[in-house]
């Protein structure tokens, strides 16, 4: 029996290896899965519309007592040497453009 279980909301594989899900994807409103977050006339306060980002659920020991939750989100390439500046992450793998938010 398990006394906890992680909810994702979305399409995600887990990784053995690394104890973390593929990204998890947070397209709300009109165009996602996410619907509940838009409130009317295509708007949403949480929506993050053109500027798609994802979570990422990790575990950080072998126990799988504690978990994080990683957000990246895409900039546009003009933000990106003031992120790389004030020491933002780049998510890297792939994700061009895509940083790690705090």
């Amino acid at each position: 029996a398990c006394n906890e279980f992680l909810i994702t909301w979305g399409e995600v594989t887990w990784d053995a290896s690394s104890r973390c899900t593929s990204p998890n994807w947070q397209n709300g409103g009109p165009i996602g899965h996410w619907t509940f977050n838009d409130v009317g006339g295509g708007t949403s306060n949480v929506w993050l519309g053109t500027t798609p980002g994802f979570l990422k659920f990790c575990f950080t020991s072998a126990a799988l007592d504690h978990i994080e939750v990683w957000m990246g989100i895409r900039f546009p390439s003009i933000v990106a040497p003031l992120l790389d500046l004030a020491k933002f992450e780049r998510v890297g793998g792939g994700y061009d453009g895509f940083y790690w938010f705090p």
